[in-house]
């Protein structure tokens, strides 16, 4: 009897037996051992009747499949309830300021089905060429927070705008556009004063803004992964149709730039979304800004001090000072037991020659050497 219980536990442990079960499954197994052993013992020193001795041993059989299944049934309702708790409970610790500037912080609960990510402009190539560094460190960060937030429930929207149509036969576009209903009603007067940099932040790459505006995008970056159960709308009346019909809250902004498509240049940006009645949340390490370097756009003078980093630091302060609050894309990977962000290795690398020394600069130098060995 033994043996076969044995039997059974090794090979369902391989399928739907936790940890849990395994371990209180040894510990009663050696109980069992240790009284079944003590019963030997009395057999051999006391002259029972045989049909006394079975009658007990049968007893403890079944006395060990009562308990063994008592362990499975407890052990697998508590693993149904703590799955259940897992997804559906997120403890998120957000930050915000006030009129002073001063950093606040409160933990609040979310339901993680009632939450969607919107990836807002993340395209294949943009007109700036700091823009485009800046996405490439992005994506690697992206795909792991999005990976950890669909494990929890937290739908993904991605929002590029100007560039659906190439995205119009995926399934996950096709999704989108099944709600026909009307455009989303403004329920409330929202008007926060201007981003900074909202309307003048342009190339990054040097004072002199050397690249010019135009529109080079064609589609999202392909190195940012969609899966089958996310979707594609850049259309606010999509987005809120969607929503609606699922009961989505909450919605986690990400992607370029934070000081305009993000927050207020879109339909479906942090500011009109807001108005609709939504609860807006900005993904603080998953964002970045265009402003100036060496410049300051707003100011128009050429400031020295001016820095990219000192545009998305002044942006971030905005947002949350008089658009909504921020939280870390570790809380997300954190909440689906995943690594933090600082562990994620690049996706996208640049290929290196073998030599740090240009081409041209390799070739210029061998017909050097050949020259001055002529000369001799």
């Amino acid at each position: 009897m033994r043996q076969n219980i044995d039997s059974a536990m090794e090979k369902s442990s391989k399928s739907v037996f936790s940890p849990g079960i395994l371990k209180n499954w040894v510990i009663f197994r050696r109980l069992y051992s240790r009284q079944l052993a003590l019963l030997h013992r009395a057999h051999a020193r006391i002259d029972h009747s045989i049909s006394i001795y079975s009658i007990i041993r049968i007893m403890l059989k079944l006395f060990a499949v009562v308990v063994l299944l008592n362990f499975i049934v407890t052990e697998a309702f508590a693993q149904q309830k703590n799955t259940v708790n897992n997804i559906s409970q997120l403890y998120l610790t957000q930050q915000w300021r006030d009129s002073s500037n001063q950093l606040f912080s409160r933990t609040e609960i979310y339901n993680a089905s009632n939450m969607a990510i919107v990836v807002v402009d993340m395209w294949d190539k943009h007109w700036c060429a700091s823009m485009n560094k800046k996405a490439e460190g992005l994506i690697p960060k992206m795909n792991k927070t999005f990976d950890a937030a669909r494990a929890l429930g937290i739908k993904i929207i991605f929002a590029h705008s100007e560039t659906t149509k190439f995205y119009e036969a995926y399934p996950q576009r096709q999704r989108m556009k099944q709600s026909q209903i009307p455009a989303p009603l403004e329920v409330n007067d929202f008007n926060p004063p201007p981003l900074p940099w909202g309307r003048t932040g342009g190339c990054e790459c040097s004072a002199d803004r050397t690249c010019k505006e135009s529109s080079t995008w064609t589609r999202q970056h392909d190195a940012l992964i969609i899966k089958d159960e996310d979707l594609i709308s850049d259309r606010a009346d999509e987005i809120n149709a969607f929503c609606k019909a699922n009961g989505i809250k909450t919605l986690l902004y990400v992607g370029e730039a934070s000081n305009m498509c993000v927050t207020w240049t879109r339909s479906f940006s942090v500011i009109p979304m807001i108005r609709y009645g939504y609860e807006t949340i900005v993904i603080r390490d998953l964002i970045e800004s265009i402003s100036g370097n060496g410049y300051d756009p707003d100011k128009k003078v050429y400031d020295p001090s001016f820095t990219p980093q000192k545009g998305a630091d002044s942006t971030l302060t905005h947002i949350e000072k008089y658009l909504c609050s921020s939280i870390s894309a570790n809380q997300i990977l954190s909440a689906a037991g995943r690594e933090p962000l600082s562990k994620v290795q690049p996706e996208i690398k640049r290929k290196k020659s073998r030599n740090h020394t240009p081409k041209s600069s390799r070739y210029a130098s061998r017909k050097n050497s050949r020259r001055q060995n002529s000369e001799k």
